[in-house]
């Protein structure tokens, strides 16, 4: 019916195919709370309120689409979730319940040493990407990235170039404009 795939197409758009996939694996949600092995990490975009001011809000997300695609890479890559994002920050984790690999490893110590790896080279790995994106370098891209990606990507990067050209020179990011990121985990 039209209500069911109505109801398709927003499950599609706001649940991340990634969660879905880990809960069908699992064979459905817990109704009990339960304790797990977890690392947290956290990545927000410095400077981006006073990047904001000179993008319209259309442009505005345009470059957040394109910037979360490209660590979007790397969480899939590298087996990561995605957790939430809010603005210019997002947060991801390894372990707990959605994790495959952190349910096959029974040993605490081991699944501690596997969780703060991941987190570690995630954290390394998203600098990196970074400063691939303020290139317009898209070697971070995979097979699984699609059309879709690569079309949020393109969009970001020219904003970005507007940003930087010679006919923005009366604007202070021309030239100088660099997306950094600040990264933690836990």
């Amino acid at each position: 019916s039209m209500t069911s795939e109505l109801r398709g197409q927003i499950e599609e758009f706001y649940l991340p195919r990634q969660l879905v996939d880990a809960i069908l694996e699992v064979g459905g949600i817990p109704r009990d709370s339960e304790e797990a092995e977890v690392g947290i990490g956290f990545l927000d975009i410095a400077g981006y309120t006073f990047l904001s001011k000179f993008l319209t809000p259309k442009e505005n997300q345009e470059v957040l689409n394109g910037l979360y695609t490209a660590f979007n890479s790397v969480l899939r890559r590298r087996g990561g979730y995605l957790n939430k994002i809010e603005g210019d920050s997002l947060m991801f984790h390894y372990g707990g319940l959605i994790d495959a690999r952190a349910r096959k490893i029974t040993n605490k110590r081991e699944l501690q040493l596997y969780i703060a790896r991941e987190l570690f080279y995630t954290c390394v790995e998203m600098q990196r990407v970074s400063v691939l994106f303020n290139s317009a370098d898209t070697r971070f891209l995979d097979d699984s990235a699609t059309s879709h990606d690569k079309g949020a990507l393109e969009r970001a990067f020219a904003i970005i170039a507007r940003l930087r050209s010679d006919d923005a020179v009366s604007n202070p990011l021309s030239a100088i404009f660099q997306i950094r990121i600040r990264i933690g985990a836990d």
